[in-house]
Order: C-alpha cells, then sequence, then structure tokens
C-alpha cells in the first residue's frame, strides 16, 4: 500500500467512516478545497475530481489524502 510523506497511507472511500483516522483542521480543509476549485479537473457541478474521482468536499477532509496532481498533500491530523 502507498505511504505517504508522513508516513501515512493513501485515503481510501471507507477513511470517511473510520473514527481512527480523524480529520484535518477546518483551515487545511479549505485550503485545499480553495485550490480543488480553482483546478480544470473538478467537475463544476458535481464536485468530483476528474482525475481522482473523488468528491472533493469529502477527501478534502483525511488527513491520509493528496491531490493526484501534487497540488496538495497529507496533513497530520488534529
Amino acid at each position: 500500500m502507498f505511504s505517504g510523506k508522513n508516513g501515512m497511507r493513501g485515503a481510501r472511500p471507507w477513511d470517511l467512516i473510520t473514527p481512527t483516522i480523524g480529520r484535518v483542521s477546518e483551515v487545511v480543509r479549505n485550503e485545499r478545497y480553495s485550490i480543488c476549485e480553482s483546478c480544470p479537473l473538478l467537475h463544476p457541478i458535481m464536485k468530483i475530481c476528474s482525475a481522482c474521482n473523488c468528491f472533493m468536499a469529502q477527501k478534502t477532509k483525511l488527513p491520509n489524502a493528496s491531490c493526484p496532481k501534487g497540488k496538495w498533500g497529507e496533513h497530520e491530523k488534529e
């Protein structure tokens, strides 16, 4: 399994319901999502990334998530 710079494995869909994963701060989540909103790969209505097919409003909350295009990366959970 993939391991990022913080030694965490990459995000998976069920991480959203796994309580031990935790979440990043609202500030980090907003910074990440702002980057996604300015990216041409984000579907404007569905808010799904065409590179990874993830719902970015949710993925940006996960500490072990990262942008497949390298625009933002993993972050320690709060």
